[in-house]
């Protein structure tokens, strides 16, 4: 009986992780053709000032690259946990260096930047547990209220700040529910296995 119930879990979290596995493909996916569509735009804008052009297109440079790995990483060598955590850490420095960049050449990105942790937040805590998801999240407004106190902030970073801790808490209290939510489907599903099994037997 006991070798039945962990069976059981063992299926329930092998479910659960092809889930993850599959999503993340995919938002790495979407990330490196999304970035590159964006890569695109930007040299079309700014051709005329190849130099400004150059530094605003290393922080997604290396986005691309982050997502590629870490796709690789998790494709062809099946490692999940540092698939994700490098697909995150990557996210973060590209929102870091974009700030950077963006801070003399382009003041309108460096103001959207610190938002892109409204997405990060979400995205930690759907393939990664709450405890690395604080991390993370913590990590990235760390570098924003550094920034702020090091180059001078705005009503953007506070903004951006109070958006990524509550997108965090909805995201993390979701993330549970789904799980959760997936455990009763399988529940359910071995539920009504067991019942034809009864009534074939019967």
């Amino acid at each position: 009986m006991a070798n039945a119930h962990s069976l059981e879990a063992k299926g329930e979290m092998d479910f659960i992780s092809r889930q993850r596995r599959e999503h993340l493909l995919a938002l790495q996916k979407g990330t490196a053709i999304g970035t590159a569509a964006i890569l695109l735009i930007l040299g079309i804008a700014y051709r005329t000032a190849p130099q400004v052009m150059i530094e605003l297109l290393s922080p997604l440079l290396l986005l691309i690259g982050g997502s590629l790995a870490s796709h690789y990483l998790l494709r062809e060598r099946g490692n999940y946990l540092l698939a994700s955590r490098l697909y995150i850490l990557t996210s973060l420095v590209t929102m870091a260096l974009m700030m950077l960049v963006a801070r003399l050449q382009e003041p309108a990105l460096r103001n959207i930047a610190p938002f892109s942790l409204v997405l990060i937040a979400p995205v930690t805590a759907l393939f990664l547990s709450s405890e690395e998801t604080y991390i993370y999240v913590a990590a990235g407004l760390l570098w924003v209220f550094l920034f702020a106190f090091k180059w001078g902030g705005n009503m953007y970073d506070f903004a951006a700040a109070l958006l990524t801790m509550a997108s965090t808490a909805v995201a993390i209290f979701s993330a549970g529910n789904l799980y959760q939510m997936a455990d009763w489907a399988m529940q359910s599903y071995r539920r009504s296995e067991e019942r034809a099994d009864e009534l074939w037997q019967s």
